[in-house]
């Protein structure tokens, strides 16, 4: 059954499972065809979907539903806990529309029935994670030929058509779909341009969604051909004048006065005035209040004020608190005149507001004088354009000329609470003389903008003083406002602009953060650059650095292409100034990125096998990264590296499958080591106990240089390899045997004579064989009942299994260089593993909503080595892969307790039977105290260097308007605090205000900073960071 379009919204796994599950749709040879305005969506108008049959169950389920015929098609609209069951899957919705329509036709004997169902707020629970569907609007379409008539169970069933409001828009939005995809069915162009309004679906305001933009490439249709097209179809609106051509202009007052003049009447009101505008069969309303107004007419009787229309009325003048509101919008001012010939208004000391449903966000804008030239558009002077109704906003945009139009172009939808809200509905201001305000005080100035007015410029700006840096002012600007032009909205581009009042007179920083996605590609691109530094950098290691006027900056991005046929390419930049630009301005990056690399790979994934051709290499002279820095020292460039994999190839698909499983892998490039060649002291480490302890040389000595005495090398060295893996499945008994066989050959250009004097061989021949046995036992406790620790029904599965391997090689793990640990870094001798993993599931939720919790897992191995030559520091064994494993005699046990939902516990140890002690040790607790409030906490012991350190963080909504976040690592050892963070964010009725404190004791530096970020606007989030722990935009949250 498949779908039709693209949702608004669709988890990723759905766009697979659709592919996976459903049958694309076709176009309907063989028919004849309607006529293109026969087509409404309220039947199928004559076409047969092009679908084979299903002798699948069909059934329906739902609290209430409604039915009804059109057209010889059997509708339904289904309402709460919707359950619909078709083409083998069940699909669970919080709404449904569905059509029915029985064909001329049978199969297998059984009468055929096409059927088209939209859904809101869909999912398929019970299907498999590879094929399932999660959507916020989703169509399905089938045809079915079910063993037994189609089922409906609903606890409350009315006939006809529905008629409140907001289901009534869902069943007219599903019209609109159908009547789509059977126009793409039937190869013709959706239709535009014809519209009507509907009297089924009652309302007293404007319908925000249904207006759309003119097509100038749509379908013209001949008046003559609209006679009863009309009314047959779906409903929409059209842009409109301030007061509707058809409707009935009323007035009221406390005290009336006529004066009557030979080329104009004018009627004096006052003492409160009412006037209300209602269109005629529609539901546009106008209603404006005010002390007093005057009303010109032209020359003639006055029958009444009771009931005009438009074209009897000049103008109308209004004063004294005016306000006028049509429902989206609202205006209010000292003095309105409108003109209702010219379809103007002109508004003194105004201010206007509307609603921003997309970000929730109210829109102010307070001018000297505003002018009304339709329902949709004004010109305004002497503004101040705000997020909130007060006098004084904290903060504002400042113009001499504004003009602002809105314009519909979305649908109307149903958010996740049930409310009716319009979606795409957008906002465009032109304006000139720009200033942003604080208060009354402008602190920026652009000539002009044309764009969102909502898209705020500013996007956050922060005041920081560091230890490290000194003072500092942050500041991220939208790239498009600044410029005037609209960014699309594939992209995001953001300017950022530093001030360094510590690092020279030339003390600022310019960088560019950038990130665009499309259907089939995406990518980021992010660039600093600090012209000329004057500062004092302050390493990990507590080492101060200075410069003199030098330029330093980074830039990183990445690119992802999805070709076709299974293509795809994937490239990437990296190159940083020098080597403490990062650990000063973007720690993070050093910590937790991958390698700085600079090339490409392109590959071809189908089905089990991958081609990829990989080049990269590196623009710098050293590792930018922390790790790869301390070991090995240097990056491995690939220049370039062709590989081939085939996973899982069934040996035996027609005579016992799955009985023998084939893996191979092949593999032929050029690679060269990148040493780091500056020596310790320029990463920071100025002290010989630091460098010692971190790069075994001394500070003035190079990586490069211990390498080198080592035998390692920097010239290109060209490898060929290949790995053949074979692997069975037997199963006697409750057992799971997998016998396996391993085999791998590598060819070197080079012996690496230096690096092992005296190994003399350029090939590897490596085997190995193995055997892994599992099985599962379960056990089923029903009595099991506890309510203070939540059990209900108990269900514990235990899981042993064994793994032997030996493996034997031509040449020691320790007699080559390792370029790729997959490769170079295989064990040899023989290795044993026994576990034992258990599970106890229990079930929580309550009657209606019972699921399955793993409340308890304790995972356990104990593994054995002999022969494998110098063990692991810390041992750990891969199941998937024995011959990457870190070897050692050493027990591993890790264990999660989910006490309640929102608290779990967590702990994991290794012991080393060599050492007869904990090689490493951790536990921890994760407390979620709200969906915005929780807590961690994790102990850390590592034997190896003699650290335990205690970490914590929490993140606290303390109030609607405060919110808390912290964290530190304490050193139990030294008994004294490493680093601790400390940030309280406050949300005003505009803005979100930060402060954030932080203390690096390693490094010695105290960083403060404050945050102010217009509230509502496009950006990235309140960002309260010093600038020793920032970074870099899409890489990591600045």
């Amino acid at each position: 059954m498949p779908p039709c379009r693209r949702q608004h919204r669709r988890s990723l796994p759905a766009a697979f499972s659709v592919a996976a599950l459903m049958v694309v749709c076709g176009s309907a040879l063989g028919q004849a065809r309607p006529d293109p305005l026969d087509i409404t969506g309220r039947d199928f108008a004559g076409v047969r979907l092009p679908l084979a049959p299903s002798s699948e169950p069909v059934s329906l389920a739902a609290q209430r539903a409604w039915a009804w015929e059109e057209g010889g098609v059997r509708r339904l609209a289904l309402v709460g806990d919707v359950s619909v069951r078709m083409g083998g899957f069940r699909f669970e919705a919080a709404r449904a529309v569905v059509w029915m329509q029985r064909l001329d036709e049978t199969h297998n004997g059984r009468p055929v029935h096409q059927v088209f169902v939209y859904f809101d707020r869909v999912a398929t629970p019970t299907a498999s994670p590879a094929v399932a569907v999660s959507a916020d609007r989703l169509p399905v379409e089938g045809v079915v030929a079910p063993a037994q008539s189609i089922q409906l169970a609903a606890d409350r069933l009315d006939q006809g058509r529905p008629t409140d409001r907001s289901l009534a828009v869902f069943v007219r939005d599903g019209e609109r779909e159908l009547a789509d995809h059977l126009r793409r069915t039937l190869g013709l162009p959706a239709l535009r341009g014809v519209v009507r309004r509907d009297p089924e679906i009652p309302g007293t305001t404007i319908r925000p969604g249904i207006d759309r933009p003119f097509d100038p490439e749509s379908e013209v249709v001949p008046p003559e051909r609209l006679t009863g097209v009309l009314e047959a179809l779906p409903p929409d609106t059209v842009r409109e004048p301030i007061f509707a051509d058809n409707a009935v202009i009323s007035f009221s007052a406390g005290d009336i006065t006529i004066v009557t003049g030979e080329e104009e009447n004018a009627v004096i009101l006052s003492g409160g005035v009412a006037v209300f505008s209602q269109e005629q069969a529609g539901s546009k309303t106008l209603q404006i209040a005010a002390e007093r107004a005057v009303v010109f007419l032209p020359p003639g009787e006055i029958a009444s004020l009771g009931g005009l229309r438009p074209d009897e009325i000049r103008g109308i003048y209004l004063e004294g608190g005016v306000t006028a509101t049509d429902g989206q919008y609202s205006i209010r001012g000292p003095r309105v005149y409108y003109d209702i010939a010219e379809d103007r208004a002109i508004i003194l000391d105004a201010v206007f507001w509307t609603f921003d449903a997309a970000r929730s966000m109210p829109l102010y804008l307070r001018a000297a004088a505003i002018r009304q030239e339709s329902s949709d558009q004004f010109r305004a002077e002497r503004i101040r354009l705000a997020n909130t109704g007060f006098a004084r906003p904290h903060l504002s945009i400042g113009a001499d000329r504004v003009t602002l139009t809105r314009s519909g172009g979305g649908e109307e939808i149903i958010d996740e609470d049930g409310a009716l809200v319009r979606e795409g509905e957008t906002y465009h201001a032109k304006a000139s003389n720009i200033t942003l305000r604080a208060g009354d005080v402008p602190f920026f100035f652009w000539p002009s903008y044309s764009g969102d007015p909502t898209a705020f410029p500013l996007r956050r700006i922060a005041f920081a003083s560091s230890g490290a840096t000194g003072d500092n002012v942050r500041t991220g600007w939208d790239f498009g406002s600044l410029l005037g032009v609209e960014t699309p909205d594939e992209w995001d581009v953001e300017l950022l602009v530093d001030a360094y009042f510590d690092r020279g007179d030339f003390g600022f920083g310019l960088g560019l953060d950038t990130s665009w996605e499309y259907d089939n590609l995406r990518g980021e691109l992010f660039g600093y650059v600090l012209p000329s530094d004057d500062g004092t950098d302050i390493t990990r290691t507590g080492a101060r650095r200075q410069f003199d006027s030098e330029t330093r900056g980074m830039i990183l991005g990445e690119q992802r292409w999805d070709l076709a046929d299974g293509w795809t390419l994937w490239a990437e930049v990296g190159y940083v100034s020098d080597e403490t630009f990062v650990d000063s301005f973007f720690d993070e990056l050093g910590t937790n990125r991958r390698d700085f690399l600079t090339g490409g790979v392109l590959a071809r994934t189908r089905d089990n096998t991958q081609l990829a051709i990989e080049a990269r290499g590196s623009l710098n002279d050293f590792p930018v990264n922390e790790y790869t820095l301390q070991t090995p020292g240097y990056v491995v460039e690939k220049l370039p590296e062709i590989r081939y994999l085939r996973l899982a190839d069934d040996l035996l698909p027609q005579i016992e499958p799955g009985l023998l499983t084939y893996f191979s892998e092949y593999r032929a490039g050029i690679l060269r080591q990148n040493f780091a060649d500056p020596v310790a002291a320029e990463f920071g480490y100025t002290f010989l106990s630091a460098s010692q302890a971190a790069f075994g040389i001394d500070p003035n000595e190079s990586i490069a240089d211990r390498l080198r005495r080592e035998g390692f090398t920097s010239t290109s060295v060209a490898r060929l390899d290949t790995r053949h893996e074979l692997v069975g499945s037997l199963k006697p008994g409750v057992f799971n045997v997998n016998p396996f066989v391993i085999g791998r050959v590598t060819h070197w250009d080079e012996r690496f004579e230096e690096f092992s004097p005296d190994e003399r061989e350029k090939t590897r021949w490596w085997g190995a064989a193995g055997l892994r046995i599992g099985t599962t036992i379960s056990k089923v406790d029903d009595e099991a009942e506890s309510r203070l620790l939540d059990i209900h029904r108990m269900r514990h599965i235990i899981e042993p299994s064994v793994t032997v391997m030996h493996a034997a090689t031509t040449i020691d793990r320790g007699d080559i260089p390792v370029y790729d640990n997959d490769v170079e870094n295989l064990i040899e001798g023989t290795i044993f593993r026994f576990g034992l993993d258990q599970t106890w599931q229990t079930r929580r939720g309550g009657p209606g909503r019972w699921r399955t919790v793993d409340i308890f897992r304790l995972n356990s191995e104990v593994v054995i080595s002999e022969d494998t030559g110098e063990n692991a520091v810390i041992g750990r064994f891969f199941q998937d892969r024995p011959e990457l494993s870190r070897p050692g005699d050493f027990a591993r046990v890790e264990g999660v307790w989910q006490a309640t939902d929102a608290i779990s516990f967590a702990g994991e140890t290794i012991y080393d039977f060599d050492t007869n002690q904990q090689a490493r040790s951790s536990a921890g607790v994760l407390i979620d105290h709200s969906p915005l409030s929780s807590t961690s906490i994790e102990l850390r012991y590592i034997n190896p260097i003699d650290s335990t350190a205690l970490d914590a963080i929490t993140s606290l909504m303390i109030s609607d308007k405060y919110s808390v976040l912290g964290s530190t690592s304490y050193d139990v050892d030294a008994n004294d605090f490493r680093r601790f963070t400390g940030v309280v964010r406050r949300e005003f009725a505009d803005l979100f205000f930060g402060f954030s404190i932080s203390y690096d004791n390693i490094r010695d530096t105290t960083s403060v900073g404050i945050v102010l970020q217009p509230k509502g606007f496009r950006g990235r989030g309140l960002a309260i960071q010093g600038i020793g722990s920032s970074q870099a935009g899409g890489f990591g949250a600045r």
